[in-house]
């Protein structure tokens, strides 16, 4: 769900300016107890559709009978006093909407914390709005944060005759040393489950024990793969509970970005494949040749339901350089990996050679993942930040050295690049093919581009076909690739 646009984002800066000071009037201290705020100080998003919410004794209500109206709420900020320098105060917050007895979708609702014009971080709350006519939303140990122009908004998408009554805000502390419990999301489908001494997780299609202590801003915990030593370092980085993680299992690096909340799941049976894909990853025409889905182009890249197949696709460039084709976000959302990828012994710089791995913000159960970029100088990513569709990351890396190649010092030529996409289902993760997320006026510049492709299906291997003709794999490579029947390249077809 997405509600705020950055128009909103200014109206909130003037409403937390105003928070600001009005606290200077009417402080809002952390004291343990209840706070009830009126639904009053929530105000549209855009001022011209304020003529339909009107402001009852119960609270505020959309007047329409046809049109949702998004309404932001500026939450009071904290003064903070002498004791929260030893011990971290948290609130929780609660908001009470009303749908309209004869409607059918309730009031959607999602907190942002915002640091002047920039959205830091947002989260859905932790219960789901059920059928009833009343709803209280709730966020769970949400984090003060002492900064400037500092704060949060719940923002609301009202529907048709729904009502919002009041917002409640209850102040609570914890102690610095007790540990973080409860379900988190690394990436947008490796769930994870801190407990007070052992976390369970699941990254990259492995589960994995840690133990020790998850207390602090930042922590590590130790656990082991088959024969690797584990270490997983968790920082937080925002009041939200969303942070960095630093994962080494034996010489591998992995750099990724967590938040609190269980990762979100769809039934792509019910739901279906969204087209999320708004902006084409490269210019086709700087493409020679596209690998397809569930081929024996490559090495094994596949997901919980399939194995031994190539479910991604690579894309070879006519230029088989560096510092020549262009790579773009192909979608809007959030960083949640940025590892390098060079072997040889290289220390990574977050800038050569890089996986990026992006998690959808339209639907945040969807992560893609470009593989072997160099990161455009002057372009500093972070992980937590927002990319947004069709924006340069950087150059494909063609000339390197492999990250299987830990002894290797001259780089190679290589022949392509990657990008994969894997969805988190309510039976485990799905890779689909990058394609199939593709909106269609970039698809249609795919067609244009080689006349083999005449619909989505031409660049994929149906399930069916390849398990008529399955694939041998030792680790990660193909046994028996040069004797596979199917093609390999859209070229082949």
């Amino acid at each position: 769900m997405k509600i705020m646009n950055y128009d909103a984002r200014i109206i909130n800066l003037l409403l937390l300016s105003l928070a600001c000071i009005a606290l200077l009037i009417f402080p809002f201290r952390a004291s343990s107890g209840n706070h009830i705020m009126p639904a009053t100080l929530c105000k549209a998003s855009d001022p011209s559709t304020s003529v339909e919410l009107k402001s009852r004794e119960s609270g505020l209500e959309n007047l329409s009978q046809i049109n949702t109206i998004n309404v932001i709420c500026p939450l009071p900020v904290r003064v903070y006093s002498e004791q929260s320098k030893t011990s971290e105060t948290l609130m929780d917050l609660k908001i009470f909407v009303h749908k309209n007895e004869n409607g059918s979708v309730p009031v959607e609702c999602e907190l942002t914390h915002q640091v002047g014009f920039s959205l830091e971080a947002s989260l859905l709350p932790t219960n789901t709005n059920g059928d009833q006519i009343l709803t209280e939303l709730d966020w769970k140990d949400i984090s003060y944060e002492k900064q400037y122009l500092s704060g949060y908004v719940i923002s609301c998408a009202m529907r048709p005759q729904s009502l919002i009554s009041a917002i409640q805000i209850t102040n609570n502390s914890r102690e610095s040393d007790e540990p973080i419990v409860g379900s988190y999301c690394a990436g947008a489908m490796n769930p994870i489950e801190f407990g007070e001494d052992i976390t369970s997780f699941r990254y990259l299609g492995n589960d994995i024990t840690l133990t020790g202590k998850s207390t602090g801003s930042e922590f590590t915990l130790l656990g082991q793969i088959n024969e690797a030593t584990v270490k997983a370092t968790f920082k937080i980085e925002n009041p939200l509970g969303s942070g960095s993680l630093r994962l080494e299992v034996g010489s591998m690096l992995i750099n990724g970005w967590f938040t609190r909340g269980s990762c979100v799941k769809v039934n792509l049976a019910d739901v279906g494949i969204e087209k999320i894909g708004t902006s084409n990853v490269i210019s086709t025409s700087q493409l020679d040749d596209i690998s397809l889905f569930r081929s024996s182009a490559g090495h094994d890249a596949s997901d919980d339901f399939e194995s031994c197949r190539s479910m991604k696709h690579y894309l070879e460039p006519i230029e088989k350089e560096n510092s020549v084709n262009l790579i773009y976000a192909p979608i809007t959302g959030t960083l949640v990996s940025l590892s390098g990828e060079e072997g040889g012994g290289f220390v990574d710089d977050q800038k050569t050679n890089q996986r990026i791995g992006i998690k959808s913000s339209s639907n945040p159960a969807y992560e893609i993942i470009l593989y072997h970029v160099d990161v455009l100088d002057g372009l500093d990513l972070a992980l937590g930040q927002t990319i947004t569709a069709g924006q340069q990351l950087g150059h494909g890396r063609l000339v390197r050295v492999n990250s299987d190649d830990p002894e290797g010092s001259v780089a190679d030529a290589s022949n392509d690049f990657d990008i994969s996409v894997s969805v988190g289902t309510t039976s485990g993760v799905a890779s689909i093919s990058y394609f199939s997320i593709a909106s269609d006026p970039v698809f249609e510049e795919y067609m244009a581009w080689n006349s083999k492709i005449t619909s989505r299906e031409s660049l994929v291997i149906s399930k069916a076909s390849r398990d008529e003709y399955p694939l041998s794999c030792d680790g990660e490579q193909f046994t028996n690739g040069n004797e596979d029947p199917l093609p390999r390249w859209i070229t082949d077809v």
